[in-house]
């Protein structure tokens, strides 16, 4: 099985952040909607867009995964 997202890893994010998704609006929707729960499990976590907004929200604990490596690399790098 060939992992397509090794391939876009690298500009993954300028694809999606160029109007494809709202992320601020995104995260803000889920905020209300988790009210006071913190754990999250991200599945599909890509390279962290989301839950990097989610953090900058409140404290949660998110746990991420995704099938691509290098798109995890990168959430690792980019989220810390």
């Amino acid at each position: 099985m060939i992992n397509e997202y090794v391939e876009i890893a690298n500009y993954y994010d300028n694809l999606l952040t160029s109007g494809y998704f709202d992320f601020n609006s995104l995260s803000n929707t889920l905020y209300n909607l988790l009210d006071a729960r913190r754990k999250v499990l991200d599945i599909g976590v890509g390279t962290g867009l989301l839950t990097e907004k989610m953090l900058s929200l409140a404290n949660y604990k998110i746990i991420g995964v995704d099938f691509s490596p290098r798109m995890l690399e990168i959430a690792k790098v980019k989220i810390g």
